[in-house]
């Protein structure tokens, strides 16, 4: 038998007219034998899959609210579901007043039933949108409406960094990769330039454009629902956390690198650095395991992009990369290598020479090259032989200068030798 909260909700679809009453009652049979099989997604899911119910019909059951009144939200027409989260979900709209097509975060009713947690979501929400990048996704305006409160923001329409990370079974190539982190961390700089910490960097808030820009989406939203009631609750990702934020420990720009970190190594390998059966285990794994290397897992990978991943993950943060700067300039210097080959984070710190002043000679780990200085040959003030002239004829002789043979010099003169005198000891 199905349980009675599945069943209320096949009623209110069916009284709502947004269901067909023989077409719910069967999904809802073959749900429940799901349900006793292990299935853990609810039953407004399973009617959204199957086709049965819209993604905002759904929501609209969830949230107690009239599908008609819902449509519409101020001036915001209500098209499409994006995605969901804990404390919020996420639909394509339409601003009426500017014809805009946005990105609409609406609260979900049990977050915001608490006021404090209304207050400091919309407090973060307009710091947000204060703020503007290229490289992060931009806010417009928050607001409430028959009693559900919303943010709206720029909307992406490229899709997300997990979902690109996906169709690849193996892990993005590593030049695609390497240029979504940079534009990552070139958003994060001047994020942390303003005082933001993003604390939950992942492939799900790294979002495309169509014409190729990376935006990072989420700024200072994902610690806004953040409820500090709830102790119990861990709020980060697990896999791309922070080992200080597993901790307890308050979360720096530092813990945005990090997790940047492991987006990257996952956006290499199509699978975060750890894995484990519960997220306990995960965080568990983030303060003992070592760091894995990516060229374990995909053995072309560059050394240069599997030191930078190392360094990013380092589990103490004073040892890790700093800055989301330093982040920008390592990638820079991979994607850009050195003539002859070499990639800037890996050369010697040697001038280059010409090649006539370079030998090859043979080391113990190979043919490499040293410098060899040009000798400039001494040039005497006189030839060491005079070339003979060409014959003359006899009345052309007094017209050639004939050359006078060097005079001898005198030989100087020997210098005076002192002698000292005897001075006997008293």
């Amino acid at each position: 038998m199905a349980p009675e909260s599945d069943a209320l909700f096949l009623k209110a679809a069916v009284q709502a007219k947004l269901l067909d009453p023989e077409k719910g009652t069967a999904a809802l049979a073959v749900y429940s034998q799901l349900k006793t099989m292990g299935a853990k997604f609810p039953f407004g899911q399973f009617l959204v899959d199957r086709g049965l119910l819209t993604p905002l019909a759904r929501f609209a059951l969830d949230s107690k609210r009239d599908i008609a009144i819902f449509s519409h939200l101020g001036d915001f027409e209500i098209l499409d579901l994006l995605g969901e989260g804990q404390n919020a979900t996420v639909f394509r709209a339409r601003q009426i007043s500017l014809d805009r097509t946005v990105a609409l975060k609406i609260l979900n009713s049990d977050f915001a039933a608490d006021p404090a947690n209304v207050r400091r979501f919309q407090a973060e929400a307009r710091a947000t949108a204060r703020f503007s990048h290229p490289n992060i996704v931009q806010g417009f305006v928050t607001g409430s409406s028959h009693g559900m409160h919303f943010f709206a923001m720029e909307f992406i329409d490229g899709g997300s960094a997990r979902s690109i990370a996906e169709a690849s079974e193996t892990g993005l190539d590593e030049p695609l990769a390497l240029e979504i982190v940079k534009q990552t961390a070139e958003g994060l700089r001047a994020a942390h330039a303003a005082g933001f910490v993003h604390r939950d960097v992942k492939p799900d808030n790294i979002l495309l454009t169509h014409d190729g820009q990376v935006k990072l989406a989420d700024l200072g939203i994902s610690q806004a629902a953040r409820n500090p009631a709830d102790e119990d609750t861990f709020w980060a990702s697990p896999p791309y956390v922070a080992p200080e934020v597993v901790q307890g420990l308050e979360s720096d720009a530092r813990s945005d690198i990090y997790s940047l970190g492991a987006t990257l190594f996952e956006l290499l390998t199509a699978r975060p650095p750890y894995q484990a059966d519960t997220p306990r285990e995960i965080l568990n794994l983030h303060l003992t395991a070592p760091v894995p290397d990516v060229r374990g897992l995909r053995a072309e990978i560059s050394p240069e992009t599997s030191v930078l991943v190392q360094h990013m993950l380092v589990k103490q943060p004073e040892f890790r990369i700093q800055d989301a700067g330093g982040v920008v300039d390592a990638i820079q210097k991979i994607l850009t290598p050195q003539p002859g080959g070499r990639s800037a984070l890996k050369a010697l710190p040697v001038k280059p020479h010409h090649a006539h002043g370079a030998q090859a000679v043979q080391g113990q780990n190979g043919p490499h090259l040293f410098h060899v200085p040009r000798v400039k040959k001494r040039v005497n003030a006189l030839p060491s032989r005079l070339i003979p002239l060409p014959p003359v004829e006899p009345h052309q002789q007094t017209d050639i200068p004939q050359p006078t043979p060097p005079q001898p010099q005198a030989a100087p003169a020997p210098k005076k030798r002192l002698r000292r005198r005897y001075r006997p000891r008293r």
